[in-house]
């Protein structure tokens, strides 16, 4: 093609843009509520609004909770707000209320009604959704009677109506599922659909994504998400006859993100152990290969399989686990082992490629992992307790993985050295110490697990960070991106 022409410039830096029509759009916004807003102003007005800036470059205004957010920093009076904006007459208008935090919004285009929720709040962020229903080019609003109860994971419009999952958290906490319900977008009205416990994204872990693109459609009359079954995820279907039916092929890996066009799904996925690709299927039906971008490194690299280590843990419950043995194993040899536990708690592993785990393999570590009550996929007995953590005495199920008796990992090498990869999943031990956990571990934080004494291993000679050896594991993985050529696939969509 030619060149780029402009086509129009934002005045606020956009974290989310649709489309509503040639020269329409809505878009989503974070603004910063005490900054000073130097627009419009002059002489004198000015001089000392610049001279209030200036002041207070040197220290940070805490007004309000949460002041800070993990991977974030400070978030003090950051909002992210809705807008409506007209290219051809260059004016954006304010949607959503000044303080509040939206999460979501939808557009009907048959009824020209946008909705939309999230936190509104001054001072304390309780947790709770409120949601609106307003006509984009017209002045009626209509608030959803939610009564300031609940928690909203999505909200859409279906079939003519509004299809909302949210939850109380009452019996489970913050991380409870949501029920479906339903709310009349003329009224505001709310009734309860059903309650199917469902899991609405995937929580399938690895390292090697970067998020993004959407896991949520409405198409006619049904909504499809992505959900966690067990420990893969799916693309499933939910009809207003209350049934959840998986509508993609049920192949282990996790299906990120997906869209949908002239019946047929795209989505981006992982498989057997590997990377992200691009995929379609037709509903129900068989799932085609789209994308090679990560063959050749996959190939070319060192990548130990996983095999699995299920168990049943001495409340008689069936706990998923894998193993991943050392790269170039010998079974006539030693090799030290690794315990890696994920945080959340709401999450599991399953079987994508996980950059951090192929990192110990090749550094000649057998690296177990499962996935402790508490996580995502089996329903509400594995659910958390009142506060969303899983229950202590559930947290310990890697205590009981059976890596002895395996005669490569010898007895000087347990209790395992524990890494977690989340705050949570070290923190939450070491808080609860008790007299048989100081004996079974050394407690790892941050991706730093101990190195077993005498246990220094040479990296295998096909490993990508060979040449970048360390010491010690946790300073491994801290080089080890730098070393990955590999693709991460952000989205699929269809046009």
């Amino acid at each position: 093609g030619g060149e780029a022409e402009e086509f129009f410039v934002l005045p606020k830096k956009a974290k989310g843009l649709y489309r509503v029509n040639d020269h329409e759009f809505l878009l989503t916004a974070t603004d910063d509520l005490n900054a000073v807003d130097l627009s419009g102003l002059e002489g004198k007005e000015r001089e000392a609004a610049i001279e209030e800036i200036e002041e207070e470059k040197d220290y940070e205004v805490f007004d309000e909770l949460p002041f800070w957010a993990n991977g974030k920093g400070v978030v003090n009076k950051l909002r992210t707000r809705l807008y409506h904006y007209d290219s051809q007459k260059d004016k954006l208008h304010l949607l959503s209320p000044e303080y509040m935090n939206v999460s979501s919004f939808d557009h009907d285009e048959q009824t020209d009604r946008v909705l939309y929720y999230g936190h509104d709040y001054q001072w304390m962020d309780d947790q709770k959704d409120d949601l609106y229903v307003c006509l984009l080019h017209g002045e009626k609003q209509v608030q959803v009677d939610l009564q300031h109860r609940y928690g909203v994971d999505a909200a859409q419009f279906v079939g003519g109506k509004i299809l909302l999952a949210m939850s109380e958290g009452k019996r489970y906490g913050t991380n409870e599922n949501p029920a479906f319900y339903l709310a009349d977008p003329d009224t505001g009205a709310v009734s309860e659909l059903c309650d199917l416990d469902p899991s609405l994204r995937s929580t399938v872990g690895s390292d090697c994504r970067y998020g993004g693109g959407k896991g949520r459609k409405a198409i006619g009359d049904s909504w499809y998400y992505t959900s966690t079954r067990g420990y893969d995820s799916f693309i499933v279907r939910f009809a207003f006859d209350e049934t959840e039916t998986v509508v993609s092929p049920q192949l282990h890996g996790s299906i990120d993100c997906f869209d949908y066009a002239n019946g047929i799904f795209n989505y981006v996925a992982t498989r057997d152990n590997g990377l992200h690709e691009i995929y379609c299927c037709k509903e129900n039906g068989e799932e085609q290969k789209l994308t090679h971008f990560n063959d050749e490194y996959l190939a070319s690299h060192s990548v130990s399989p996983l095999k699995e280590l299920c168990f049943t843990d001495s409340n008689g419950v069936e706990i998923d686990g894998w193993v991943i043995e050392p790269v170039g194993y010998d079974p006539n040899q030693s090799y030290p082992a690794i315990l890696d536990v994920h945080g959340g708690p709401k999450t599991v592993y399953g079987t994508p490629f996980f950059h951090e785990m192929q990192l110990w393999a090749n550094e000649g570590y057998f690296v177990f992992f499962c996935n402790p009550r508490g996580g995502d996929g089996k329903g509400k007995p594995e659910k958390r307790d009142t506060h969303g953590h899983a229950e202590p005495v559930e947290q310990r199920a890697g205590d009981e993985m059976p890596v002895r008796p395996a005669p490569q990992i010898p007895p000087d090498a347990i209790p395992l050295p524990v890494i977690g990869n989340a705050v949570r999943s070290g923190k939450h031990r070491a808080e609860q110490p008790d007299a048989d956990q100081e004996k079974a571990y050394s407690y790892g934080m941050a991706s730093h697990p101990p190195q077993q004494p005498g246990r220094r291993v040479k990296p295998h000679a096909a490993s990508p960070f060979a040449h970048r050896a360390c010491p010690h594991p946790a300073m491994a993985s801290k080089t080890a991106f730098a070393v990955s050529e590999s693709t991460r696939v952000r989205a699929a969509r269809s046009f």
